[in-house]
């Protein structure tokens, strides 16, 4: 939203990384320690395990990031930035005349200043520097967030941009659907306007004519097997007594075991339950898609 809004007004855009963000946040908790590596541990004179103190944030921390945020919270405020109501991850500032936006994910910043020069950002990242020390920048940047960014300008101010994740779709295409990859033919695909009018077309079918019968035929004894081993480990986690449940469907009888793993080879048709095991039963069931339990 705030690309389109600065390509509409023609703004300026730029972006910065505070380095070592961790390390440069609080810890807002209370002291934590941590144990020494085997390979390094010491002891004191009195041959005691000795231990590291935790005064900084600790990557894989699940507050780690909170603090760091209520640290960088505060550097902007310090150097005269202010939060925007309603959307806590944006701030602005404005100086004689000219304004900036800027948002904040993490570590990475991202401007957007009415002022062609960039002073206000220049000035933002010189003292963000100075009290984290290691921040880099990009007054002209080409992507953010894993985004590449397309400017058209006129003269130095954008009128449009263009967002798009070309890298990180060939990278997810590459891992998980590496088929697509290959030089298949193109000729007869749809696209632009003739997809538009075969999408526009697509009528979903009368419900009246959908019955059960369509949604479970089509699911295997493989499915069912699945499922039914998911809707053992839940009831034997959550029961008490034996939980002992029967499913009946596709005329097939599915039966799942005792806690002992015990799995019968006879049809079982009847079983005991605690006062917990009925409930447990029909929730297992209404997942699994079941039209009667016993």
């Amino acid at each position: 939203i705030m690309c389109g809004d600065g390509a509409q007004r023609h703004r300026h855009f730029a972006k910065a990384d505070v380095g070592d963000d961790y390390v440069n946040g609080k810890r807002a908790r209370a002291k934590g320690y941590m144990y020494m590596p085997e390979t390094v541990k010491q002891y004191d004179a009195d041959g005691m395990e000795m231990v590291i103190c935790l005064v900084t944030p600790l990557w894989g921390e699940t507050e780690a990031g909170f603090e760091w945020d209520i640290e960088l919270h505060e550097g902007l405020l310090a150097i005269g930035w202010r939060q925007c109501e309603g959307v806590p991850a944006m701030y602005y500032f404005d100086s004689h005349g000219h304004d900036c936006r800027l948002v904040e994910i993490v570590d990475d910043l991202f401007f957007c200043e009415s002022d062609a020069q960039q002073e206000i950002t220049k000035a933002t990242i010189a003292a963000l520097t100075e009290r984290y020390k290691t921040v880099s920048h990009d007054l002209d940047p080409t992507s953010f967030a894993g985004y590449k960014l397309t400017v058209k300008r006129q003269g130095s101010a954008a009128t449009t941009m263009a967002l798009s994740q070309e890298r990180k779709v060939i990278e997810a295409t590459r891992k998980y659907l590496p088929q697509l990859l290959t030089d298949v033919p193109t000729t007869g695909i749809l696209e632009g306007k003739a997809l538009l009018e075969q999408h526009g077309s697509l009528k979903l079918p009368d419900a009246s004519q959908r019955t059960a019968k369509l949604s479970t035929e089509a699911r295997t004894a493989d499915h069912w097997r699945s499922q039914i081993l998911r809707a053992r480990h839940d009831a034997t986690s959550v029961a008490h007594g034996t939980p002992l449940v029967v499913c009946h469907e596709l005329s097939t009888e599915w039966c799942v075991g005792s806690s002992r793993g015990h799995w019968p080879t006879s049809t079982v048709t009847t079983a005991s339950y605690s006062p917990l095991q009925p409930n447990v039963a029909r929730q297992i069931f209404r997942q699994m898609g079941a039209r009667r339990w016993t």
